[in-house]
This record gives C-alpha cells, sequence and structure tokens, in this order.
C-alpha cells in the first residue's frame, strides 16, 4: 500500500501523470511529422486516385460528392487507427460540409490530464502554420484547395471530448 492505485488483476501499479509542457512539446513536433508523412503517402495514393476522379467530376457528381468518395478510396488504403507517437493517435478520416476531417487523439490522457492552455497556444501557433504550409503548397492537396476544400484538424482526449481544432481555408493560401 502507498499513494499509487495497485491493479491485483494485472500485477501492475496504476498512476495518473499529467501531460507536461515537455511532452506536449514532443507531441506537437510528432503531430508535425506526422502530417508530413501522411502527405507522403497520400500523394502515392492520390496519384492512382486522381485521374478516376477528375474523370468523374467532370458531368455526374458534385464537389461533395467527390471528396466523400475521395476519402473512402483513401481510408480503403489506409490503416486507422494510426499511432503518431507514444500519445497521439490518427484514429479516422471523415468529411462534411466542404470540409476533409483529421481526427487525432490523444489516447493516454483524459481532458483533465492535459495541459489545456500550453496545447491550445501550441495549435494556435506552431500547429497552424505547419498545417497551413502543407495545405498551401502540397502537391498532393491542390485537388483541396482548386474545389475550396477546408481541412479540419481536430484532436480530442481519451475520454472523446474535443480538446481543440484548426481549418485551414483555400483563400488563406493566396
Amino acid at each position: 500500500t502507498g499513494d499509487t492505485a495497485y491493479d491485483r488483476k494485472l500485477g501492475i501499479t496504476v498512476t495518473s501523470e499529467k501531460l507536461t509542457t515537455k511532452n506536449i512539446t514532443l507531441i506537437a513536433f510528432a503531430i508535425v511529422l506526422a502530417v508530413i508523412i501522411n502527405g507522403v503517402s497520400n500523394i502515392a495514393m492520390r496519384e492512382d486516385l486522381k485521374d478516376s476522379i477528375f474523370e468523374l467530376s467532370e458531368d455526374t457528381m458534385t464537389i461533395q460528392e467527390e471528396l466523400d468518395l475521395l476519402i473512402d478510396e483513401v481510408k480503403g488504403e489506409m490503416t486507422l487507427p494510426q499511432m503518431i507517437d507514444d500519445n497521439t493517435e490518427l484514429y479516422d478520416l471523415g468529411t462534411g460540409d466542404m470540409r476533409l476531417i483529421y481526427y487525432y487523439q490523444f489516447p493516454n490522457y483524459k481532458l483533465d490530464e492535459l495541459n489545456i492552455d500550453y496545447f491550445l497556444e501550441a495549435l494556435r501557433t506552431d500547429l497552424k502554420v505547419t498545417q497551413l504550409e502543407y495545405y498551401c503548397k502540397n502537391e498532393s492537396m491542390l485537388w483541396y484547395r482548386m474545389n475550396d476544400i477546408a481541412v479540419v484538424y481536430r484532436y480530442s482526449s481519451a475520454d472523446d471530448l474535443v480538446v481543440g481544432e484548426n481549418i485551414h481555408y483555400s483563400w488563406e493560401c493566396l
């Protein structure tokens, strides 16, 4: 007996550790790295899909329908969820209202275990700049920009509460 809980079934000590500034910095770096890696993998997938999507788009589908189809195909090529680092997971991609949505989660931390202020500051500054640069300059994002598809990066805690999000629009690239 001590000041930590002990799980008798598993024989492990259970601790609850706050997400520190150092950990959040590492997470932010890993997320930036994940965005870049995700883009590289999307380039390979998008090349195969590009011709079929552009052929379909000529007369038969709305932009939203094309987006839905494209993301369904991309998700079929990906393995989700993907651990980005020890604390961050890309668990889904989605669409809605002319938006591509990346869903990230901190699976090891409930909302009350996160340093929310520090994370939101990183989200508004470093992550926002990196994400926007990727959206505006990466060839794999051209179709989204040309069709005014916004890109959303949404982050949630282990207890499925939204921690924050960034939204990027094509007009920001001008």
